[in-house]
C-alpha cells in the first residue's frame, strides 16, 4: 500500500530574514523549530520533508544565522530559527540573535506552534549519561570534570544568568566532557535580586560536590573566578 500524504512532503524554501522586519506577512500559520546551536533542527525539518538539504545542515553550530522560513504546500509556514547557547561567535551577533528570537516569539501573531528540539545525552543504545553524583572517579578525572564545571557556571553566570541548583546531581559526564541539565529555576541577575545569594549557593554545593571525589575545592576562590570577567 502507498505511504499516506504527509503534510510535509511538499515543502520549498521560502525566505531568510535576519530581522523581524524582514519577514513575510502574518497571513499563514507558522510552526517554529527552536532549541540550541548544532542540536538538530535543520536536520528535523530534512526529515519531515523527506529532503537531504532543504535546510542546511552543518556540523559547526551558529551557522543558522538567520530566520528561515519554508512554505507548506497545504497551506503554513516551517520557520528554522537560529540556534542558542554554544554557538562560537562574537558576543555582540549573540545579542543580536536574542534580540531577534526575542521579538519573533513574543510579537509575531502568526506564531502558533513552537517545536522545542532536544539532544539525548547517552550512548547509541539509548542508555543516558550518568549524573557525576552517581560516579566515583580517579583523582585527575575528577579534578578536570571540577574545571570543566566551574567553566560551564562561568558561562552561564556571563551570560547575566543564575543556575540556581547546580551541583553534581545536575550534571552529566558524557565522552570526556561534563554537561550541564536542569534549568527550569534559571534566574538573571537583573530579574531577581536574590541572584548574588542562588550563586554563592550554587558555588557552595558545586564544591562539596566534588570535595566527595577528592578534588581541592576553594569556594572563595571559585567564586571569584566565576565572577571574573
Amino acid at each position: 500500500m502507498p505511504e499516506p500524504a504527509s503534510a510535509f512532503s511538499k515543502v520549498e524554501f521560502l525566505i531568510s530574514a535576519g530581522v523581524t522586519g524582514g519577514l513575510p506577512s502574518e497571513d499563514l500559520p507558522e510552526l517554529a523549530f527552536a532549541g540550541r546551536s548544532n542540536v538538530g533542527k535543520s536536520s528535523a525539518i530534512n526529515a519531515l520533508a523527506r529532503r537531504k538539504r532543504l535546510a542546511f545542515v552543518s556540523k559547526t553550530p551558529g551557522r543558522t544565522q538567520t530566520i528561515n522560513l519554508f512554505r507548506l504546500a497545504g497551506g503554513g509556514i516551517l520557520a528554522d530559527l537560529p540556534g542558542y547557547g554554544y554557538a562560537k561567535v562574537p558576543e555582540a551577533l549573540r545579542r543580536h540573535w536574542e534580540a531577534t528570537l526575542s521579538a519573533y516569539l513574543q510579537t509575531r501573531a502568526s506564531l502558533c506552534g513552537l517545536a522545542l528540539v532536544m539532544e539525548f545525552i547517552g550512548d547509541e543504545n539509548g542508555d543516558p549519561a550518568p549524573r557525576i553524583s552517581d560516579l566515583k572517579m580517579e583523582k585527575d578525572e575528577a579534578e578536570e570534570t571540577f574545571r570543566q564545571s566551574v567553566q560551564n557556571l562561568k558561562r552561564i553566570v556571563h551570560s547575566g544568568r543564575v543556575h540556581g541548583d547546580y551541583s553534581t546531581f545536575n550534571i552529566l559526564w558524557h565522552n570526556g566532557e561534563a554537561v550541564v541539565i536542569d534549568f527550569p529555576q534559571v534566574m538573571e541577575f537583573k530579574n531577581n535580586p536574590n541572584a548574588h545569594a542562588f550563586l554563592e549557593r550554587d558555588v557552595r554545593s558545586l564544591c562539596k560536590s566534588f570535595m566527595k571525589q577528592g578534588v581541592i575545592a576553594d569556594e572563595v576562590k571559585v567564586l571569584r573566578e566565576i565572577r571574573a570577567r
